[in-house]
């Protein structure tokens, strides 16, 4: 695709292109199939890098921004919590910063076709496990943990050069969004 039909989303395409360079096409397909087929589950899709300021976090505003209320990005404490009701049914959940000590429960969060979810005086209830994840870290052996335990796309990320960072990235995101929506729906 031409950058020239990109012009209405070129920070959000200037953000793909950084993170996933020659997989960005990749990334559109995945973030096409998230938006258009919420039945489907992609593969859990793991950025990672020891360094900072790869847009990672970014990343995960711009699926906040897709997909508002049915999006929750989390940290480990929330994930180790038995009271999930934040996060557990939402159709995508983002995992920042995480450093995997609690396997087990993110396992079941990636795998079960179902889960408990809990909120705080409420009885608890199952319900089916329609989440996608993003999880995004620093810590490259919390990839070693939690590999085998679902289907993955691995990214590497690498840091944004100091003189193209755009303090403004989330405020684009949100502008740009209605245009990066129509592409995604638009494309063949």
């Amino acid at each position: 695709m031409e950058n020239n039909q990109r012009i209405g989303w070129k920070s959000i395409d200037k953000l793909l292109h950084h993170i996933f360079g020659e997989d960005e096409n990749r990334a559109i397909s995945y973030l096409r199939s998230l938006y258009l087929n919420p039945t489907i589950k992609p593969p859990v899709l793991l950025l990672w890098s020891r360094d900072q300021c790869t847009g990672k976090t970014s990343f995960l505003h711009l699926l906040k921004a897709m997909f508002d209320d049915d999006m929750r990005i989390i940290c480990d404490e929330q994930l180790r919590s038995r009271f999930n009701g934040i996060w557990a049914g939402k159709r995508i959940v983002g995992l920042d910063e995480c450093f995997i000590d609690h396997a087990g429960q993110l396992k079941d969060a990636l795998t079960s076709p179902t889960i408990q979810i809990e909120n705080k005086g409420k009885e608890p209830k199952e319900i089916a496990n329609r989440s996608s994840w993003v999880i995004c870290t620093n810590d490259a052996e919390s990839v070693r943990k939690i590999a085998p335990y679902a289907e993955f796309w691995s990214v590497k990320t690498k840091p944004i050069p100091p003189e193209e960072r755009d303090p403004h990235m989330h405020e684009h995101i949100q502008a740009e969004l209605p245009a990066f929506l129509e592409h995604l729906i638009e494309i063949d």
